[in-house]
């Protein structure tokens, strides 16, 4: 079982990432996550 601090940066790093590749493809695509 993954502890909490494991598991939030885990979802932090996700997160960045996903943000990343929405300015990657367009700031259209980094709009509809949010």
């Amino acid at each position: 079982m993954l502890s909490k601090g494991v598991l939030s940066a885990r979802l932090f790093n996700l997160n960045l990432w996903l943000t990343l590749s929405g300015f990657c493809f367009g700031a259209n695509r980094d709009s509809d996550l949010f």
